[in-house]
């Protein structure tokens, strides 16, 4: 099966337009013995025209795996030239850049066409980039059993924007929205149940947000003579302690003093 695909993705790699992809590279990486996943027919072609130094690109040397992603990558941009902003392989790692309106159309061609076939999610993962437009970084893991591949789709979305939810396309998606959602508040649309899976009824804010203050906002106890768990404001009363309630991620914050 992986002849087969190799021989597909340089075959199909030769008529379609080329993008440069300069994060391509494995800088100071010394390649395994590869035994038989790829033909010798495909070693010599590479060995003939890919695996020349490219001073102009920072590419110290390609190895045949590496030719063989830049092609498919390639392909998958000539394909979808609107869908795709960025593309990067390093170190065998696919990761691809979406707008947000694009980014459901991309992981149902990725899931359906012959040359991906990314029938897997295994991950969607959150980063908070406090301070920026576009707050939030969304990064889609995918996972191809059959061609052993990974890719990652990423998108970045502002705290209000609604984000279109994929549980439609991957059914483990459902439970991977609640946890970003509870988490960081990013709300998913069109998603069948969408709820805090983490923290408790009522609570406030979420924590994994660089903005959420360490200590949270209550604290909870059980109270003898109610018989029953309560919710206070949270309280330090540690004597001879100053807490300034500055928060570090900010660089430019006003209430830091100047050094």
């Amino acid at each position: 099966v992986r002849d087969c695909f190799a021989n597909t993705m340089l075959s199909s790699a030769k008529s379609v337009r080329k993008f440069p992809i300069a994060t391509i590279y494995r800088k100071g990486i010394t390649p395994e013995p590869i035994s038989s996943p790829i033909s010798s027919s495909i070693l010599q072609q590479s060995t003939s025209s890919e695996l020349k130094e490219e001073e102009e690109l920072g590419v110290d040397k390609l190895f045949p795996c590496d030719v063989l992603q830049a092609h498919w990558v390639s392909e998958i941009m000539a394909m979808c030239p609107k869908w795709i902003s960025s593309a990067s392989l390093v170190s065998m790692q696919i990761q691809i850049d979406c707008p947000l309106e694009y980014t459901k159309p991309m992981l149902l061609f990725l899931r359906n066409h012959q040359h991906s076939f990314f029938q897997q999610m295994d991950m969607l993962a959150v980063a908070d980039h406090i301070g920026e437009p576009l707050r939030f970084e969304l990064s889609y893991g995918l996972r191809n059993v059959m061609y052993w591949n990974n890719i990652r789709v990423n998108t970045f979305v502002d705290e209000l924007t609604h984000v279109p939810s994929v549980s439609d396309i991957y059914g483990s998606a459902e439970p991977l929205e609640n946890k970003a959602f509870d988490m960081y508040g990013v709300f998913f649309k069109d998603h069948p149940d969408l709820r805090r899976v983490y923290t408790d009824y009522g609570f406030q804010g979420h924590p994994m947000r660089k903005d959420f203050p360490v200590t949270g906002y209550t604290e909870m106890r059980y109270d003898d003579s109610l018989r029953r768990i309560v919710y206070e404001p949270v309280e330090m009363a540690q004597e001879l302690r100053k807490f300034d309630f500055l928060n570090p991620w900010y660089s430019d914050d006003p209430r830091k003093e100047s050094p």
